[in-house]
């Protein structure tokens, strides 16, 4: 039972990074690294753009946007945005968005979700396995709804080198109890 389990090396590299600021348009070039994370405002009926590329077959991409509940101050209601997250491809140098469900995506990953469209929670989440190399853009996509409030993103493409870290005591790339100097 329960929702998985917490890895803290990959967190502690999403963290780590820094703030990625997204785009109103297609980026032409990669904007993001292998992990990193983005807080930004988003108007209704409006869009944020990453554009970031693999260099080989990636096992697992896993990327998340959340934004809070807007709860009155007696705790009897509560409002909601409306997100939905996407992958799309794109050639290089372009800033063309290519769809990857249905057909189109047989190519291009072998397993998990490129859409996340719940208009109840307010999390979205892609797991994408088997990602073929080449470059791809994030979207996430506001629909008219609640009042404005800042929506989160982060992502980590673990087949990629790791950010460097300072906490990576060792050098192996990994963030644990010994490599840190937590355990000794």
């Amino acid at each position: 039972c329960g929702a998985g389990f917490l890895n803290v090396n990959s967190a502690h590299l999403i963290l780590t990074v820094g703030e990625t600021n997204s785009s109103t348009t297609v980026p032409v070039e990669p904007t993001v690294g292998p992990q990193g994370w983005s807080f930004t405002s988003i108007s209704s009926n409006t869009r944020r753009y990453w554009r970031f590329s693999v260099a080989e077959t990636a096992d697992e991409v896993t990327i998340v946007a959340t934004w809070p509940r807007i709860v009155n101050s007696t705790f009897t209601s509560w409002s909601l945005m409306n997100v939905d997250l996407t992958l799309h491809r794109v050639e290089a140098g372009s800033t063309t968005l290519l769809p990857l469900t249905g057909d189109a995506g047989v190519p291009v990953f072998t397993s998990g979700n490129v859409v996340s469209e719940s208009d109840v929670d307010n999390v979205e989440l892609l797991v994408v396995r088997g990602l073929a190399p080449g470059e791809y853009v994030v979207e996430i996509f506001r629909e008219t709804g609640a009042t404005s409030t800042g929506v989160a993103v982060a992502w980590i493409l673990p087949e990629q080198q790791p950010h460097p870290c300072h906490a990576d005591l060792d050098g192996t790339g990994e963030v644990y109890g010994r490599a840190s100097g937590l355990l000794h």
